[in-house]
């Protein structure tokens, strides 16, 4: 009967903390290494967490937009499956460790969108 007990409580703490890692913008890697590293993001102006949030595949870029504020940053990706662009939200301005917001479009929609801790 322990032994039950100790796989359904090893379970339960198991599924927690993918739960935890997926909620969490950076994950629970990003958590800890802003824990030990200094930080420096730049975020543009009318960026938030809540509307990054809300960003899923299928918005378009004027959505996605109205939600975080004209991108920092705007790329063409060479693919061989049609156009695509990345936009960032965030940036380091000395070129360090800071959290990275991306979204990469195809044909005008979104089809991705990245987030993490960057150590560099």
């Amino acid at each position: 009967m322990k032994a039950l007990y100790a796989v359904v409580i090893g379970t339960g703490l198991a599924l927690g903390l993918v739960g935890l890692h997926r909620w969490m913008i950076d994950g629970l890697d990003g958590w800890l290494w802003s824990r030990f590293l200094v930080e420096d993001t730049v975020y543009t102006a009318a960026y938030t967490d809540s509307g990054f949030r809300q960003v899923h595949p299928g918005m378009s870029e004027d959505e996605i937009h109205r939600l975080l504020g004209p991108p920092q940053s705007r790329w063409a990706i060479d693919d061989a499956a049609g156009p695509e662009a990345g936009e960032r939200w965030s940036f380091s301005p000395h070129d360090t460790h800071y959290r990275c917001r991306v979204v990469i479009f195809r044909r005008g929609r979104a089809v991705r969108k990245h987030a993490e801790f960057y150590v560099d």
